[in-house]
């Protein structure tokens, strides 16, 4: 795993070296990826339904809402997502802006991940494009760092921090790409200096200073040195603040001050005071804590005391007992027996998905089609259901375009697939539509670059091309 600098480097190392691919970035089951030619975007992808093109440039007002569904229907018609889009854009300009709108929300959330997986498929034109943004990486990288930070939290600096020239300082490529007010602020980066004093002398520009500087930290231009961590611990306290808020909605007297059932009147006690030294409100009077942190603190400070005045009197406790476990009883046999149907049903589908996965490695495929039929009748939006039926469809001549069908949809549940693309992509080869395969082979190779059965089937379909 690596984390954001290295990201930040590689990338810039990318754009020196004039380097072309796919640049791969993971984290979890959500993948990314920048797809590169000599050092420049040409755009970026994602497997995140809301970071797709078409969402982008629905919420930024380049596409009317109601265009979904007509790209929906240009793409099962075997256009691909960049074709179908560009067939419902007004003007080439909307597609460069949703592109380039797109390609900074996924740079700017790559770069707020402390860690993650990244892997370079080398080579020009390993995807196909009908637009390139030829977008020089060091300007992505900063206006994704500018993104990043505005759609944060402003970070406070306390006056025992200092600021310093970051480890990609000497990096020059990125110096012609940044604004006047983020140039004046490296300008003073060759001494190190008070951060409260570097924040007063930044000149009024577009971002805040405290977001400047930040977005030059996220770059590796600048470097924050903090000995006692103060600005962090306040920005930390205020996280645990609103998380507490969260939790106090649907928490018991005792989950809110961490006291077991159990406990005694001592143990209430401690547990009270543990808190309230903690989260008194007192504690959030300097500057370093805004208006609305300090409301939210008296909000979390209200709860505790009134679990506490419950719970320090025996009887309100003993009432307040009697009414809660009445009340747990009632909500855990209810969970319970919800979370056995569930199990019960969800076990019953998946027996019948691996007996009709026997059905189909058999060749038994009319009673693989009737047992794979069921399971996504339980689970339409499953994407193995529907890859499965449809291999097993595909196997009889009368249900080729349901096949079809059900390949489009685990596809639409599931993008990534390769295994998916490469059956569609046969089937469409089985009934002679060899534009349409290729389009899937495309589409597989977007994920998998390197996949040897793609390229095979490319080839082939490329060689009986010529000869005809």
């Amino acid at each position: 795993m690596v984390n954001k600098s290295v990201l930040v480097q590689a990338l810039l190392e990318l754009h020196s070296s004039r380097g072309s691919g796919v640049f791969r970035c993971e984290l979890g089951k959500v993948k990314k990826q920048l797809v590169l030619k000599e050092g420049s975007l040409v755009y970026a992808e994602s497997n995140l339904p809301q970071e797709h093109l078409a969402r982008i440039m629905v919420a930024t007002d380049l596409l009317p809402k109601d265009s979904l569904k007509d790209i929906a229907s240009l793409m099962k018609a075997g256009k691909t997502s960049e074709q179908a889009i560009f067939e419902s854009c007004h003007s080439n300009s909307q597609l460069i802006q949703g592109r380039q709108e797109q390609a900074v929300a996924i740079t700017a959330s790559m770069l707020e991940w402390d860690n993650c997986s990244m892997h370079l498929y080398p080579g020009q034109n390993l995807i196909p494009y009908q637009l390139n943004l030829n977008l020089a990486l060091p300007e992505l990288l900063c206006i994704s760092a500018r993104r990043a930070v505005k759609n944060h939290r402003t970070t406070i600096f306390s006056v025992e921090e200092a600021v310093a020239a970051g480890e990609y300082f000497s990096r020059k490529e990125l110096f012609s790409v940044l604004c006047k007010e983020e140039m004046f602020v490296c300008s003073m980066l060759h001494e190190r200096m008070n951060a409260v004093d570097l924040l007063s002398l930044i000149p009024a520009g577009e971002m805040p200073p405290e977001k400047l500087l930040m977005s030059l930290i996220l770059l590796g231009l600048a470097r924050l040195e903090n000995k006692n961590a103060l600005a962090h611990a306040s920005n930390s306290l205020i996280m645990e603040v609103e998380d507490m808020l969260l939790r106090f909605e649907t928490a018991s007297a005792y989950e809110i001050l961490s006291a077991k059932t159990d406990a005694s009147q001592d143990e209430i006690q401690s547990a009270y005071h543990e808190l309230a030294k903690r989260f008194h409100p007192d504690r959030f009077q300097s500057g370093d804590f805004s208006a609305e942190d300090r409301a939210k603190t008296e909000r979390v400070f209200a709860c505790i005391n009134n679990a506490y005045s419950t719970l320090r009197d025996a009887a309100l406790r003993a009432s307040y007992d009697e009414t809660r476990l009445t009340k747990e009883s009632k909500v855990e046999a209810a969970l319970k027996a919800k979370a056995a149907s569930k199990s019960e049903e969800e076990a019953q589908v998946e027996a019948l998905f691996k007996e009709g996965r026997l059905s189909l490695s058999s060749g038994d495929f009319e009673r693989a089609v009737e047992q794979l039929k069921s399971c996504v009748w339980f689970r339409p939006k499953k994407a193995s259901y529907n890859y499965y039926l449809g291999l097993a469809e595909s196997e009889m001549p009368a249900l080729l375009k349901s096949a079809e069908q059900h390949f489009l949809k685990a596809i639409e549940l599931e993008s990534m697939s390769t295994e998916t693309h490469l059956a569609l992509a046969k089937l469409y080869i089985k009934v002679m539509l060899p534009r349409k395969a290729e389009i899937q082979l495309q589409e597989a190779l977007h994920w998998d670059p390197a996949n040897a059965e793609a390229h095979r089937m490319l080839a082939e379909l490329e060689k009986a091309a010529r000869s005809r």
